[in-house]
């Protein structure tokens, strides 16, 4: 079954109606701020360029991509967690400051 609103993708939503992750996303994934309803794409774009992790005009998404793990590794909040490489696992890691 494909989804109803874009036709592309399967449908991975069935109630209410047919729609795939994204679809399904930009018509109901909402979080309430302050008492208002924000589209929560529209929430986590805003703390992202907050963040300063937002994408750059003219940057690439691997470059984008790269520049965000690089901050991911540093970050007091994830505690330096960092991925390895060779097996792709998590390796956690105390993180100095």
């Amino acid at each position: 079954m494909k989804c109803t609103d874009c036709n592309e993708k399967v449908a991975t939503q069935l109630h209410p109606y047919l729609l795939c992750d994204n679809c399904w996303a930009e018509r109901f994934s909402k979080q309430y701020v302050n008492g208002e309803s924000i589209p929560f794409k529209k929430l986590f774009e805003d703390n992202l360029k907050k963040r300063g992790l937002w994408i750059k005009k003219g940057e690439s998404r691997d470059s984008w991509n790269e520049r965000c793990a690089s901050k991911g590794k540093t970050s007091k909040l994830l505690h330096g967690i960092k991925v390895s490489e060779s097996k792709g696992e998590k390796t956690p890691t105390v993180g100095e400051g």
